[in-house]
């Protein structure tokens, strides 16, 4: 049978989701546009990342801050950059604190894991590295000369160095609350993940739950995912349930 109250407060993830990725995004763009133009941009993105693929809502919403909000495109980029980077960042995080806290049920994919934190953190440095040689590069100036346009890779590799070449302060001054609002919105994941299995009487542990939603909610938000991650994120949760005997 199913727990029609479990069910329904499952679902209070899906509100608060929406505000909490539109906090974050208003923050990152300097409030710009209005928090409530930026509630109706977060769930068209949403729309488009379910019934198409998640790279292709961020590239609506970036297109949507620029054609339409007049926000610069360097800003509108960065914004998703730094939005996702903290998404990542919030995931291992939490993700870190539950394993440690189940490590002993984790018997089965512990080389896995360790295999997954590895390459997480070679990820990282790579990044950072990425970043370290970014800022000693010089951004290409476009070509005044009459009658001579700067060539569409030279253009594209100047805009590419503006996005990364992110200002220390700026960084510094954002990163924390960004961080902050990721993070929470990790933890309405993993509680909106037990409800889900208190509603469909999965005996599991609020922990085990947790983990579980954490990371099958990353899994189906890689950008390559289609359809808002249908399938991959079902196979996940199916794969990350039977590792706690279910």
């Amino acid at each position: 049978t199913v727990s029609v109250p479990w069910l329904l407060a499952s679902l209070f993830y899906i509100p608060a989701g929406i505000v909490l990725i539109a906090a974050r995004y208003h923050r990152l763009i300097h409030g710009l546009i209005s928090f409530s133009a930026m509630l109706y941009l977060v769930i068209f993105q949403g729309a488009i990342s379910t019934f198409l693929a998640n790279a292709a809502g961020s590239l609506s919403y970036v297109g949507i801050l620029i054609k339409v909000y007049k926000v610069s495109a360097e800003l509108a980029v960065q914004s998703t950059i730094i939005a996702r980077l903290a998404e990542m960042l919030s995931s291992l995080i939490v993700t870190a604190i539950l394993v440690a806290v189940v490590w002993s049920q984790l018997e089965q994919i512990r080389p896995l894991l360790l295999l997954a934190i590895l390459l997480a953190v070679i990820g990282g440095f790579a990044a950072a590295l990425v970043i370290v040689i970014a800022r000693r590069l010089k951004v290409p100036a476009a070509s005044e000369t009459p009658g001579h346009r700067t060539s569409f890779w030279k253009r594209a590799m100047g805009f590419g160095l503006r996005v990364i070449q992110l200002n220390p302060g700026y960084i510094a001054m954002i990163l924390p609350k960004t961080l902050l609002y990721s993070i929470v919105l990790q933890a309405v994941i993993a509680v909106a993940m037990y409800f889900s299995a208190r509603a469909f009487n999965i005996d599991i542990g609020f922990f085990e739950a947790a983990l579980v939603g954490v990371v099958s909610a990353f899994i189906a938000s890689v950008p390559i995912t289609v359809f808002g991650g249908v399938g991959v994120y079902e196979v996940s949760v199916v794969g990350l349930l039977a590792v706690f005997g279910v």
